[in-house]
């Protein structure tokens, strides 16, 4: 049985508890502990091998489809969430809304269930990936070419949420999966839809209601930070935030608290692109800057918008860089080879033909063959 485990006194509290009785603090996962899901086989259909992943809501393990011999990904809900309804909604609402995008760039959901001895699980595909967190770990700044054509893809599957009326409203590095990772056919997938809103529900006033902030600090809009009602904008405020911390290194906006962080994304302008890497296109930056307006009406109004906005500016600026490799002809550039060198020896007087005697007129003959004798 997995127990949960206080950082501080290290004590072992069971499963289901989320606070230390002693000190107050958040129990973590026992490490030591051995996870009682692993080696269960769920509705006769999922056995469960091992443990990939950790999130807020529930972790992930790698199964195998036992009727189709396929590897998939499930998802299964901490087991002290089971009982909250509120919890238990985003995780049915997270299959909904994965499943109504259904584009090659999102997370594809194949199933959702509940066992007889109450386990809530998703069963999605399984990627072997990395995320786009990692990758940022790994090479702190990502060259604009690539960061396009990532963020191109986000944007896609993005746009097809939104035509369905989702918005993710918690799109970060740690949601972008790269398949292929450091190959030329990096593809992505857009993850976790757990707290998407599907604005014509009008079904969940407890998990989207006005003044109830979601998201995650560093990536949430002006209009989230307040929690005001949200549209699609709001996404496109997340990718360029995403986009600034990719090209840069860092995202726009931090603060030592999580209100302070929230006061910066509602009035504080973010500094220039180029003077923290000047090596970054300036149509490009124009683009990135517009989509982290602090008003909507002042974005991109689409995510398909923006998708065409990267790939113009990242076409400018490869006319640019190649119109600067043609060759010029320079003045005085190759010495001594006649190209107007100041230092070139002065170029020779044109050839003149021979001199052409006049004419003379037969008396002049006569006196001159008299004039030889």
């Amino acid at each position: 049985m997995a127990k949960k485990k206080c950082p501080a006194c290290n004590q072992l509290f069971a499963e289901t508890a989320v606070f230390c009785p002693n000190d107050g603090k958040r129990l973590v996962d026992d490490e030591e502990s051995p996870d009682k899901f692993v080696g269960l086989v769920l509705d006769a259909k999922y056995q469960v091998e091992r443990l990939i992943g950790k999130g807020g809501m529930g972790n992930v393990y790698e199964a195998k489809h036992l009727h189709m011999g396929l590897p998939v990904a499930v998802k299964i809900l901490h087991p002290h969430l089971v009982t909250d309804s509120t919890a238990v909604e985003r995780f049915r609402r997270e299959a909904r809304s994965a499943r109504t995008v259904n584009h090659p760039n999102a997370i594809s959901i194949m199933d959702f269930g509940v066992t007889s001895d109450n386990i809530l699980y998703l069963a999605m595909e399984l990627i072997n990936g990395l995320s786009l967190q990692e990758m940022l770990k790994r090479e702190i700044t990502i060259d604009s070419a690539r960061t396009v054509k990532i963020m191109r893809q986000v944007c896609l599957a993005v746009d097809a949420a939104h035509q369905k009326a989702i918005i993710h409203r918690d799109l970060k590095p740690d949601n972008i999966l790269l398949l292929d990772y450091g190959t030329d056919t990096e593809k992505v997938k857009v993850i976790d839809f757990s707290i998407a809103k599907m604005k014509e529900s009008g079904k969940d006033p407890n998990l989207t209601s006005a003044g109830v902030v979601v998201g995650t600090p560093q990536y949430i809009s002006p209009e989230q930070a307040q929690g005001l009602e949200l549209d699609s904008r709001s996404d496109i405020y997340s990718m360029g935030i995403i986009l600034y911390q990719m090209l840069t290194g860092n995202v726009p906006f931090t603060g030592k608290t999580s209100a302070m962080l929230l006061m910066q994304h509602i009035q504080a302008k973010p500094k220039s692109l180029r003077e923290i890497k000047p090596e970054i296109p300036v149509k490009l930056e124009e683009v990135v800057l517009r989509s982290l307006s602090k008003q909507a009406k002042d974005r991109q109004q689409t995510a398909a918008l923006l998708a065409k906005e990267l790939e113009e500016a990242i076409s400018a600026s490869a006319q640019t860089t190649e119109a600067k490799k043609e060759p010029t002809r320079e003045f005085g550039k190759d010495k001594g080879k006649g190209n107007g060198s100041l230092n070139d020896p002065p170029p020779p007087p044109p050839s003149q033909p021979p001199p052409v005697e006049p004419k003379k007129s037969f008396w002049q003959r006569l006196l001159s063959l008299v004039f030889a004798r």
